[in-house]
């Protein structure tokens, strides 16, 4: 897969994520933390595949 192709894909997925963020999503709570954890591991999942893809490493 191409450089651009995948570059393109991370930023589809991070402003298709952005898009649906509001930060009163995350109340400064427990429950508020959790949300907010599991969405930053989501991105970082996507993120880690595409380093993964671009140094040609089975992901």
């Amino acid at each position: 897969m191409s450089v651009n192709k995948i570059m393109g894909e991370v930023r589809g997925k991070l402003a298709e994520a952005e898009k649906g963020v509001r930060l009163s999503q995350w109340p400064d709570t427990d429950e508020g933390r959790e949300s907010a954890v599991s969405f930053l591991e989501a991105v970082d999942a996507d993120v880690r595949g595409a380093i993964s893809a671009l140094k040609g490493e089975e992901g």
